[in-house]
């Protein structure tokens, strides 16, 4: 696994998990993520299964990631869901109709109603057949979007990574998983941060301001796209090694959440220009900024925020 930003980590750990404090009504996506997990890759029981998730999540990356670059009902989706997109066979076809599994018939008893308003219960989609029917019409959407995305089904092929052949039996090298799995750390914290922007911000009456995504861009390396995480940016932004370097980006989160509700004056105030903070006054701002956002991410979404990774070397 790919290790997390410590300030960055050192803040989740901090957060106060009162259900008191939540200020937003739940609502069924708020434990979902746009893209898995990574804690489902090391979280499976057999290798042969966590080297199928890596082989299946590299082979759906590209539809899914178009998916919520251009789709504008693009929503999260919940853990069990996931799962069973990694888990898919390897022959998968999204483009074909979803398979239906016969489902046992159960006796019915004596004194069990036989109506047609209350028919069987084996005769309703089981909570596993539902699952895979979701993940079905979220694939074959995928492709729909975009004509020119193919997918080949045949094992033996492979699905490829930065060079790198990942074929469907084996586990990725470390630092090959490492990268793909630091790619969804980023790319689900994106997508947190701006989301919970959607909810915190409280708009200000001010034609000047720029949009607010032009905003949320400017806080990651190569401001162009929230789906834009090369892997040479794991060293840049928010995870460059040098203070100075991580400046600008620390300051830019800043300026978004100036607008979130409950948005503290302690630790927030720039009274300088910012390329003349000491490194003392840089680390404040950094470390106020980064326990009010996991903070604010549980009061709206009652669960821990996707905070930014690093990678050992590239």
């Amino acid at each position: 696994m790919p290790p997390a930003i410590t300030i960055w980590r050192d803040a989740l750990s901090h957060v106060i998990t009162d259900i008191d404090r939540l200020i937003f009504g739940r609502k069924p996506t708020d434990s979902g993520y746009v893209f898995p997990d990574p804690g489902l890759f090391v979280g499976v029981t057999t290798g042969q299964r966590q080297g199928l998730y890596f082989f299946n999540w590299l082979k759906y990356r590209s539809a899914l990631i178009h998916r919520q670059a251009f789709s504008s009902s693009a929503s999260p989706i919940n853990n069990q869901q996931w799962r069973t997109l990694l888990y898919l066979p390897l022959d998968h076809n999204p483009a074909a109709p979803p398979k239906k599994r016969k489902l046992a018939a159960q006796p019915i008893a004596a004194s069990q109603p036989t109506s047609s308003s209350q028919p069987p219960s084996s005769s309703q989609p089981n909570r596993f057949q539902r699952t895979e029917d979701i993940v079905q019409n979220l694939l074959k959407k995928c492709l729909d979007l975009d004509e020119e995305i193919v997918l080949r089904s045949e094992a033996t092929m492979g699905s490829w990574w930065n060079g790198h052949k990942i074929m469907s039996g084996s586990i990725p090298p470390i630092n090959v998983a490492q990268q793909i799995l630091w790619e969804l750390f980023e790319l689900n914290f994106r997508y947190e941060f701006f989301a919970l922007d959607a909810r915190a911000h409280v708009p200000v009456e001010d034609t000047n301001r720029p949009p607010r995504e032009r905003l949320i861009l400017a806080c990651f390396p190569g401001r162009a796209s929230l789906v834009a995480a090369p892997l040479q940016s794991a060293h840049e932004g928010l995870g460059a090694p040098n203070w100075r370097a991580r400046c600008s980006f620390v300051v830019a989160m800043r300026t978004v959440m100036q607008t979130w509700k409950g948005f503290p004056g302690y630790g927030f105030h720039l009274t300088k220009d910012v390329c003349d903070l000491s490194e003392r006054e840089f680390h404040e701002l950094e470390s106020a900024v980064a326990h009010f956002y996991t903070q604010s991410f549980y009061d709206y979404f009652a669960c821990a925020a996707i905070v930014p990774h690093t990678l050992p070397s590239l």
